[in-house]
């Protein structure tokens, strides 16, 4: 049942630990032949690529007026409607949805959501060197 709720919930790491508690292997597994043979035999052949699938190598260009709409209550509504596991950031959906739309945290809350916002438009309407983005 807990391993369900997980899933649904979309917190991944949480609901493995269900899957096998005896397991007495944690973390990643050293890379060893047998586990390379294992991974081998797991792997699809190469198939070669079909051109028709292949999208043209262009970049269409946007207009930002487009993005001029996305404010803190669009930043809010999706904090609402998300789920799932944190990924990079560790930061899963329920926490976000805590730290934005909780009345808990007042006034800040919404500023957050207005610095996502500012952020949002940002890189989708400049080009933002790499090294400024990077952690």
């Amino acid at each position: 049942r807990a391993f369900s709720r997980l899933m649904l919930r979309g917190q991944l790491k949480k609901a493995l630990k269900f899957v096998d508690v005896d397991d007495s292997i944690v973390g990643v597994h050293k890379l060893t032949p047998s586990i390379i043979n294992e991974l081998q035999r797991k792997h699809p052949p190469a198939e070669p690529c079909d051109g028709r699938i292949i999208l043209p190598d262009t970049n269409t260009i946007v207009q930002p007026v487009i993005f001029e709409r996305i404010g803190s209550d669009t930043i809010t509504k999706c904090a609402k409607n998300i789920h799932g596991s944190g990924g990079p950031s560790r930061i899963d959906a329920e926490t976000w949805k805590n730290l934005i739309c909780s009345k808990a945290h007042g006034a800040e809350g919404s500023q957050l959501a207005e610095e996502i916002a500012n952020l949002t438009r940002r890189l989708c309407s400049e080009e933002i060197p790499y090294e400024y983005i990077s952690s």
